[in-house]
């Protein structure tokens, strides 16, 4: 094992955060080898980071989805699930878009967190559950997410990040 490997409070900390409850249902969805088929083909690539799908047609390709999200301005600009407009209300989606796109995904009970994170946390602790070696800088702290350098690609990452969210949905009770 390598320095870089995890100890025992870098290990529960990752667990705890991720929570139980969610590393099951990624589980179910076998959310961690679909997140990183996506990140295999969608990589980050040397040279310019500028986004090529412009904020007006990111907003128009989230709505061709079937959820309440709506976009935000401040921060640079980010999509929120409208809890309350949707039919699992203790879940909770944040999308941000640049070059790259960040799900996050949270489950709620009764205004308290039970767990959650970015997709890439949500993987990570998977793997973390099914014994796998992780790399605290390499695999948990440094972000990774699928990189879009068009808008095909784009709607591609999009539409398979939100079938892995209906997956997760479809793994709790209403």
């Amino acid at each position: 094992m390598s320095n870089d490997m995890l100890d025992n409070e870098e290990r529960d900390f990752i667990l705890n955060k991720v929570s139980q409850p969610v590393i099951s249902i990624a589980r179910e969805v076998n959310f961690a080898a679909r997140y990183a088929s996506m990140l295999t083909r969608f990589p980050k690539l040397p040279g310019d980071f500028n986004p090529k799908v412009p904020t007006e047609r990111q907003q128009e390709l989230v709505a061709q989805f079937p959820y309440p999200i709506r976009f935000y301005t401040s921060e640079g600009g980010y999509y929120k699930l409208n809890a309350q407009k949707f039919s699992y209300p203790h879940m909770r989606l944040m999308m941000e878009m640049r070059q790259w796109v960040t799900f996050r995904f949270n489950l709620w009970r009764e205004d308290k967190r039970i767990g959650g994170g970015s997709y890439q946390q949500i993987a990570v602790a998977e793997r973390l559950a099914r014994g796998e070696e992780i790399d605290w800088d390499k695999d948990w702290n440094v972000p990774n997410s699928p990189w879009c350098y068009n808008e095909d690609q784009l709607q591609t990452a999009l539409t398979e990040s939100f079938a892995l969210f209906d997956d997760l949905c479809k793994q709790l009770p209403k």
